[in-house]
Order: C-alpha cells, then sequence, then structure tokens
C-alpha cells in the first residue's frame, strides 16, 4: 500500500470512529445552536418554591425514565431564592438547562423574591467556559426579560391593572393598539416604579407652578392698584405745587408794581 491509500484509509477511520460527534454538531448546526456545548447527558435544574420544584422533578424524570442514556436528562430542583447558589451553581457546564419561575415582581410583596430570583439565574448564567455558559429559562407575569438568560417566557395576565400601570399607559394608548400590556412590555417593577415617581413629581411640580402663577398675578394686581394710587397722589401734589408756586409769584409782581 502506498502512503496516499494509508492516509486515505486513517480519514475514513476517522470519520467513522468520530461520527456520533460530526451528526451531533451537524443537528446543531442545523437547529442554530451552540456548537461547543458538551455532548453527553444533560442536567435539568428546576428552580421554584419547594413543593412546585420537586413536583416537576418527580414529573420530567418519569418522563425520561425509558429514554436511552444519550438521550436521557439528569433532573435537579431547588429554591431560586434559598438555596441555589449554594448547592447547583458550582455544577454549571456548557449546556446545562437551568429553567426558573419568576414571580411577579410588580407586587410589593414579590418584589424581593423576584430580586432573589434573578440574582441566582444571572449568577448561574455568568459562570462560562469556552466562552458558553448554561442555557437559562425563566417563566413570570412580569414582562421584562433578563439579559443573561437565554430564553424568557410571559404568561397572559387575566387581572386588572395596577394604578402606577393604568397612569403610565393612559395617555399613550391609541385606538391601533390592542392592549396596554403592550407599552409595558420590556420594563422591569424598578422602571415601572421609578417612572412612576417621576410622573408624580411632574404632576407636583405642575400643580405648584401654577399655584405660584395664580399667587404672582394676585400680587402683580395688587401693586398695580398701589401703583396708580401713588400716581394719583403724586399728581395731586405735584398739581397744588405748581399753583402755590404761581399765586406766589403774582403775588410777588403786583407787590413790585404797587
Amino acid at each position: 500500500l502506498t502512503l496516499a491509500t494509508h492516509l486515505i484509509l486513517m480519514v475514513d477511520g476517522f470519520i467513522y470512529v468520530f461520527s456520533p460527534q460530526w451528526c451531533c454538531l451537524l443537528l446543531r448546526l442545523v437547529q442554530g445552536r451552540p456548537l461547543l456545548h458538551r455532548m453527553t447527558g444533560r442536567a435539568l435544574v428546576i428552580g421554584d418554591i419547594p413543593w412546585v420544584a420537586q413536583s416537576l422533578k418527580a414529573y420530567v424524570s418519569k418522563l425520561f425514565a425509558c429514554a436511552y442514556s444519550a438521550a436521557s436528562i439528569s433532573v435537579w430542583s431547588a429554591n431560586p431564592g434559598d438555596h441555589l447558589v449554594h448547592r447547583m451553581t458550582h455544577r454549571v457546564v456548557r449546556g446545562g438547562l437551568v429553567a426558573c419561575g419568576r414571580p411577579d415582581g410588580r407586587l410589593m410583596a414579590l418584589t424581593s423574591a423576584e430580586n432573589s430570583v434573578c440574582l441566582s439565574v444571572n449568577q448561574a448564567s455568568s459562570i462560562m467556559s469556552i466562552n458558553q455558559t448554561c442555557e437559562t429559562m425563566t417563566i413570570g407575569h412580569n414582562p421584562y426579560p433578563l439579559n443573561l438568560a437565554k430564553h424568557s417566557i410571559f404568561l397572559n395576565a387575566f387581572r386588572k391593572m395596577f394604578l402606577c400601570e393604568h397612569l403610565i399607559t393612559k395617555d399613550h394608548v391609541t385606538e391601533e393598539s390592542t392592549s396596554s400590556w403592550k407599552l409595558l412590555k420590556g420594563r422591569s417593577s424598578g422602571a415601572l416604579l421609578g417612572e412612576y415617581t417621576n410622573l408624580k413629581r411632574t404632576q407636583s411640580s405642575s400643580e405648584g407652578h401654577d399655584s405660584s402663577q395664580h399667587t404672582k398675578s394676585g400680587a402683580e394686581r395688587l401693586l398695580d392698584r398701589s401703583g396708580r394710587g401713588l400716581d394719583r397722589s403724586g399728581r395731586g401734589s405735584s398739581g397744588k405745587g405748581i399753583d402755590l408756586s404761581n399765586r406766589g409769584q403774582d403775588r410777588s409782581n403786583i407787590d413790585r408794581s404797587a
């Protein structure tokens, strides 16, 4: 056998030995998924309050009970507002899956809980390996996507709008817009609170400006009246002075002629 034949046989064996990896890369390329994720069995971490996370863990693990080892996943559960960071973030690898439920932080009672969940998700998504990290998905009602999360799913809301949301959107809703919720999409609870605070400040400053204008106009009216009185008194006194001086000059002239 010649050297060229040996090279061809080596390349052919190389293709067959790594054919699973080539197929996996080709599948990821077609689907538009990251190519550098690990090619082993994946791990799914479900983050939510304990009873939700544990119920989903039992359900998802049973779905993959009869799957092949290469197509199966290992399922974990943790509470993102409590111990997810301490128990799971050191296990983050390329291609790991994290699914977290987000409370609606627009409610004051749930703002701290949502901030804790967002902090846990961002910390888990910040662990990089070969410029790749885990795939994170968040589910909730607050239409504010996290920058480090791969996917953000927003559930439809059936409640009425809060007062701050109504005041922010009432001047921007037109007949063409189907819903006021679209105007609030992409705004965090902090952004809504800040915009509502600015709206209140603008209204209070405009009301104060109007009241100052009314006060200033009343003062101007008083000044005008007092000015008119001074003008009248000045004109009266000056007239009398002129008359008296004229009379004095006439009398002196009469005396001198006499």
